[in-house]
């Protein structure tokens, strides 16, 4: 079988290029299940930070609804507050006259007893 010591040289390359290239091909695809794994982790991260975004944006447009809604409000209110103060302004000149005119009335019953 070997004749010479290059033939057990020659089968001790091709041996070891066999036993390398395996190993090779084993590397390569742990390699390459390790960057799609990467890509995998990104992808999801990606789409996590997508959502993430959505979910702000949706609270910056309530958030400036809601703003709106409270403005409208306050001007409610202070429309209602403004008319409260012009009523209990009204009732109590009302009052005060009133009172002056039945000052007048007990003034003119005075005078007339004199």
């Amino acid at each position: 079988m070997f004749d010479t010591s290059k033939d057990i040289l020659f089968l001790t390359i091709s041996i070891c290029v066999a036993v390398f290239t395996i190993f090779f091909c084993w590397g390569m695809y742990y390699f390459i299940a390790m960057v799609r794994n990467v890509f995998k982790v990104t992808d999801d991260a990606r789409n996590i930070l997508k959502k993430t975004e959505e979910a702000i944006d949706l609270v910056k447009m309530k958030i400036s609804e809601s703003v709106s809604y409270v403005m409208l409000f306050g001007e409610a209110l202070k429309k209602v507050v403004d008319f409260a103060k012009d009523f209990s302004e009204k009732k109590r000149e009302r009052k005060e006259e009133e009172e002056k005119a039945e000052e007048e009335v007990i003034l003119k019953a005075k005078s007339k007893r004199k």
